[in-house]
């Protein structure tokens, strides 16, 4: 019985997503919110954005049907409206950072368990958490740079999840049941930003997203599935975290807009964005069987943990050293 009554929730979560972005596309062309191409830019004509606040209400407000905690809840929202406000008139950066902040302070208080395992007293504990989930909210809006990457990696974290909570005893049913509705989410934006994308998600569809995300595998490793949470999101830890390192280590400002990360260094080289999308996803598949193979115990933990790494460092090298194709110009195709 409750198995049918979450398959209509996340059936529903993908109409209503499909609906609302539909109707977002049209408002927001009618009001002219595109996003400009520039000199970083992916793509080459002016495309609506902004969308991600439709998608975004819709996954919260199916997750709060599910029984989602109202702290969540309410911090995400106001992530995905300030954002919102960012996308239609940009904000300092600071103050973003600093709703960032707020937001992660409201929820972390939802998160019951030591996440490092036990490693460090409790406040250290929260304090490296509060750290951590201020990255992964702006390593995913860093990693949103070409058509259809951040659904893939939402969709390959959330299925992750989503087995482990349904086929895994120590993780909580409830957590899976919220990974997949953000999936199906996601999948109601992937019509419209598909390559060539006729829509973006903006700051408002990729910061609470990371929010949210983080939010669950934080949530998967104080259930002592630590590893998995370290496993799922590898390929974006990997490059943002790479990326971030040598714009820093060169005196670049790490706040500003590029187009260094590994897979727009694929695009720019003359692949199109699905195909670089096509062999992150292929990643992402064998990222969530390393998951599951590191539930077993804790040698296959470490094993499966180095083989996601090593996979997601390869990909990442990779995607770095492809040479340039004819026809450059098609890796701008919007």
């Amino acid at each position: 019985m409750y198995a049918v009554y979450y398959i209509i929730l996340i059936f529903s979560t993908l109409l209503f997503s499909l609906a609302a972005v539909g109707v977002a596309h049209f408002l927001f062309s009618r009001l002219e919110l595109f996003d400009n191409p520039n000199e970083r830019s992916n793509h080459k004509s002016p495309v609506p954005t902004g969308a991600g606040i439709a998608f975004i209400l819709m996954g919260l407000g199916f997750m709060m049907v599910a029984g989602a905690s109202a702290n969540l809840l309410f911090a995400a929202t106001l992530l995905a409206v300030v954002s919102f406000i960012d996308d239609v008139r940009t904000l300092p950066v600071a103050r973003r950072l600093g709703v960032q902040l707020m937001a992660v302070i409201i929820a972390i208080t939802d998160l019951h368990g030591a996440v490092f395992q036990g490693l460090f007293p409790m406040w250290l504990d929260r304090t490296l958490v509060l750290l951590a989930w201020m990255w992964f909210i702006n390593l995913y809006n860093f990693m949103d740079g070409i058509d259809g990457i951040t659904i893939s990696e939402t969709a390959g974290i959330g299925i992750g999840i989503g087995f482990l909570g349904l086929f895994i005893d120590e993780v909580p049913r409830a957590l899976a049941i919220d990974a997949l509705i953000m999936v199906a989410a996601v999948i109601g934006f992937y019509p419209w930003n598909r390559h060539p994308a006729k829509l973006f998600m903006g700051d408002s569809g990729s910061v609470p997203l990371g929010f949210v995300m983080a939010f669950l595998l934080f949530s998967l490793a104080t259930h002592g599935q630590w590893a998995a949470a370290l496993i799922l999101p590898a390929y974006y830890l990997c490059d943002a975290t790479f990326t971030l390192a040598k714009r820093m280590a060169a005196g670049k400002k790490i706040w500003q807009a590029h187009s260094e990360h590994a897979y727009q260094r694929a695009v720019r080289s003359g692949r199109p964005h699905d195909q670089v999308v096509y062999y992150i996803q292929m990643l992402n598949v064998l990222l969530i069987v390393l998951s599951v193979a590191s539930t077993h115990g804790k040698h296959e933990a470490l094993i499966a943990l180095a083989a996601a790494y090593a996979a997601s460092f390869f990909i990442m090298v990779r995607f770095r050293n492809l040479p340039p194709v004819s026809r450059r110009e098609a890796a701008y195709t919007a």
